[in-house]
C-alpha cells in the first residue's frame, strides 16, 4: 500500500519509486502476482502512475477535486512559519479561483470582519484572512494570533494554517 502518491515528484519521490519498481522487479522475478493499491490526492497523470504500478484502466479511480467535501472548519498544521504563510497563500488564491463572488472559505461578510482586520499587523495576514484564510506562527504579534484564533473560534474563517510550535 502507498499512501500520498503525488508526493512522489516532491522529496521522498525517489524512495517510493525505487520501492514500487523493487516490488515490481520482485514479483516479476518469483513469478508471484502482487497488488499495489495507492492513495493520493486528485492527480493530473493519474493514468500514467496507474499504469506504472500495474494497475489495469478498470482498477483505476481519479475523482476530481470537486467531489469532495471540504471539511469545515480545518485546521491545517504545517512544519516551519515560512509553510504558514505560503500554504495560507496559496489556499488564499485557490479560493479566489474557484469562488464566484464569495471566497469559498470565508464565513462571515467583509463589513463584519473589517474591525478584525484593521487591527491585523502583518499584511498578509490581512489579506488571507479576507479570503477566510489564516495563519498562525511564533513570530506573529500577540494581537495577530488572538485575532486570528478569536475569528477561527467563532466561525469567521474556515481554515487556519499552523506551524507545528503552535501545536
Amino acid at each position: 500500500m502507498i499512501d500520498e502518491l503525488h508526493l512522489i515528484g516532491g522529496q521522498g519521490g525517489p524512495i517510493v519509486e525505487v520501492i514500487v519498481s523493487r516490488m515490481r522487479y520482485m514479483a516479476n522475478q518469483a513469478e508471484n502476482k502482487i497488488r499495489i493499491v495507492a492513495l493520493s490526492t486528485s492527480l493530473a497523470n493519474a493514468k500514467d502512475l496507474g499504469e506504472w504500478i500495474g494497475a489495469t484502466s478498470n482498477a483505476l479511480f481519479n475523482f476530481p477535486p470537486g467531489v469532495r467535501p471540504i471539511g469545515k472548519p480545518a485546521i491545517v498544521f504545517v512544519p516551519t512559519r515560512k509553510h504558514a504563510r505560503y500554504t495560507a497563500e496559496d489556499l488564499m488564491m485557490y479560493s479566489s479561483v474557484d469562488s464566484g463572488e464569495k471566497p469559498m472559505f470565508l464565513l462571515q461578510s467583509g463589513e463584519k470582519l473589517e474591525p478584525f482586520l484593521s487591527r491585523i499587523k502583518e499584511p498578509m495576514l490581512s489579506g488571507t484572512l479576507r479570503y477566510g484564510v489564516g495563519y498562525l506562527h511564533e513570530g506573529l504579534s500577540s494581537t495577530d494570533q488572538d485575532i486570528v484564533k478569536t475569528l477561527f473560534e467563532t466561525g469567521g474563517i474556515q481554515v487556519c494554517v499552523m506551524s507545528s510550535a503552535m501545536c
